[in-house]
């Protein structure tokens, strides 16, 4: 069983998640304070980014934000690796 707000296969909780690529496409840097490896978060990046392409069609012009809220409703999980 997976504690509320929490996504299947992920030890993070989605508001962090959430946050965590926030301050990435605001700054353009990881924001260290969330306790997440930079790798982690990378992860959670480059999986936000192909399901964006995948789903959203490669010329998707909106920001990574918009296509993360677009994803929600389509896959659930938009940092999902194994779709």
């Amino acid at each position: 069983m997976r504690p509320f707000g929490y996504w299947p296969r992920h030890h993070a909780p989605v508001r962090l998640i959430v946050k965590s690529l926030c301050h990435r496409a605001l700054h353009g840097v990881w924001n260290k304070p969330f306790g997440f490896s930079r790798q982690r978060q990378d992860h959670w990046l480059r999986a936000l980014k192909k399901n964006i392409q995948a789903f959203l069609g490669m010329s998707y012009e909106g920001s990574l934000m918009t296509g993360f809220h677009e994803l929600v409703p389509v896959l659930g999980v938009p940092v999902l690796r194994t779709v």
